[in-house]
């Protein structure tokens, strides 16, 4: 993995990883399902190269977890921060409920997205699903009514394609 290489022979060098390089690396190890080495690089960001773990680092080391379903250590990883993680971690926690087939875990971290996002649309979007999923179907409902109070509304799915040359966007019912 060029990432990974690159880093060793940074530290050879005795170069000094910054917060940008971490987030590469960690990138890198979600992207190859690394997760160990994923989980020592995030340790070691602070207490061997005095970097401090921001959102975004967080953000990449749930991602990997939540890929691989490692659903209740990705969410206590968000839970343990002492900084509010934003908003992107917490969905790719939610991508992973739903991949991996925990749903309560789901219905958790929806929950916890619309405190986060009141206005956005998402987290309604993803809580309806997971209530219609698990046959709460009364729920999904008043999810929806909810929704419609707020006036909050679901965007249309929308698709991007080159056409010789040129994009050309798509709306989900449009045709």
């Amino acid at each position: 993995m060029a990432t990974l290489s690159l880093f060793a022979r940074m530290i050879k060098f005795r170069l000094r990883p910054d917060r940008i390089i971490f987030i590469g690396i960690l990138m890198a190890c979600s992207h190859v399902g690394m997760i160990d080495t994923a989980i020592i690089g995030f340790n070691c960001m602070k207490t061997v190269y005095r970097v401090e773990p921001k959102a975004e680092h967080v953000g990449c080391l749930v991602d990997a977890l939540s890929c691989r379903g490692y659903l209740d250590k990705a969410r206590s990883v968000l839970e343990s921060m002492l900084f509010e993680t934003n908003a992107s971690a917490w969905h790719a926690l939610l991508g992973g409920c739903f991949a991996h087939g925990d749903y309560e875990l789901g219905v958790v971290v929806a929950r916890h997205l619309i405190k986060l996002e009141p206005p956005e649309e998402s987290g309604y979007v993803a809580l309806q699903k997971l209530y219609a999923i698990t046959g709460r179907t009364e729920d999904a409902l008043k999810v929806r009514k909810l929704m419609c109070d707020l006036d909050i509304k679901q965007s249309s799915g929308a698709s991007m394609i080159e056409v010789e040359g040129a994009a050309c966007e798509f709306l989900a019912g449009t045709l």
